[in-house]
């Protein structure tokens, strides 16, 4: 009976059902099942549990991860439960709470569970003499290789130690670590969402990243935002523009100017499955505006495309005017920061364009 009763509340929770199944219990049931479950039974079955991700995690610390084995391989909602559990790991281990090998001994654990990756690097950015040896990007991507079943990476704020980076002097420090990354994204076949954001990534670094990116065949998401992206790295983002599958693509807050854009459109205008594109905040300014809003006159399958904050003023209002008389695919167009809207012309536009 309690091993049936296991497994039923393993599979229904959370929820209110995990109360029912408990209350048929009497304290020394309750006892033996509190020791293959993350719970204090005899004191908590009364309450009316929400069951929220922190308590969970609390509970599981609590029992210093007994049964973990069990837990995650047939919780329903493990998948939550084991992408918070890592972070928190990775998180100890970037504070210098847990060294290399034991924060690596613990994720294996999670191995064949974990599907979503986030590491925030905004949290930290900090000197920690406990790192001195390896910069933290060559710990953090020599973590990546453990989950092979990864659909979603979230890499924000790399480097994490500034201090190491102005420290060194060698020329080919970061690139082993960007390497490293790359031989690691090639192997994650099921890889969908790939963010990368805050960099310092030289034009090498960057290729090598995306390189590995476009050999990925169910990959739709993309954000390369605020990693310092000259015209320098066009043509890396025209691979990525040549991917067959890629839907949604972020280059925000970059240095990108007129001069790429205008080699982008070629391939933008080819695309048959990009959905979204974020340029916002870079420097495109109306030359690069007039090459989009010519391209898009074509396209079939934009529907939305963030312009805002790159210095467009009235000199690309009639290409635009052109644009939304014949694209009647596109949904969504942000020209916010631009100025526009003190422009008489465009206040015209805007007005033509409610009636």
């Amino acid at each position: 009976m309690l091993i049936n009763l296991c497994i039923n509340i393993v599979r229904d929770i959370p929820g209110e059902k995990l109360k029912f199944f408990f209350e048929i219990l009497n304290d020394a049931q309750k006892q033996i099942i509190s020791t293959l479950l993350p719970l204090d039974l005899p004191t908590e079955i009364s309450l009316s549990l929400s069951l929220s991700k922190e308590y969970w995690k609390r509970k599981c610390f609590e029992k210093q991860w007994a049964h973990m084995n069990y837990w995650i391989s047939n919780c329903s909602w493990k998948n939550t439960f084991v992408s918070h559990s890592v972070e928190d790991l990775i998180d100890n281990f970037i504070a210098g709470k847990l060294s290399f090998p034991e924060v690596k001994s613990s994720l294996l654990l999670f191995q064949k569970c974990l599907y979503i990756l986030k590491i925030n690097g905004f949290k930290f950015n900090y000197s920690n003499d406990s790192h001195k040896n390896l910069p933290l990007e060559d710990h953090i991507f020599q973590l990546i290789p453990i989950f092979p079943n990864l659909k979603e990476i979230y890499l924000n704020n790399f480097p994490l130690n500034y201090e190491i980076l102005f420290e060194s002097n060698e020329d080919n420090f970061t690139d082993e670590s960007y390497k490293l990354l790359s031989n690691t994204l090639s192997e994650i076949k099921n890889l969908t969402k790939f963010h990368l954001l805050g960099t310092q990534m030289k034009t090498s670094q960057f290729s090598c990243v995306v390189d590995s990116l476009i050999t990925l065949n169910y990959l739709v998401n993309v954000d390369l935002s605020c990693n310092l992206i000259t015209d320098e790295y066009c043509e890396s983002v025209l691979k990525l523009l040549e991917c067959s599958q890629l839907q949604n693509l972020k280059l925000s807050n970059n240095h990108m100017t007129s001069k790429t854009v205008k080699t982008l459109v070629s391939n933008l205008c080819e695309n048959t499955s990009l959905k979204t594109l974020y340029l916002d905040r870079n420097s495109i300014e109306d030359e690069g505006a007039i090459s989009i809003f010519n391209c898009l006159i074509s396209n079939s399958n934009l529907i939305k495309i963030d312009l805002s904050y790159n210095q467009i003023t009235s000199r690309s209002a009639f290409s635009l005017c052109i644009l939304l008389e014949r694209n009647n695919i596109l949904q969504f167009l942000n020209l916010t920061g631009n100025n526009l809207e003190k422009d008489s012309i465009f206040v015209d536009l805007m007005k033509i364009l409610k009636t």
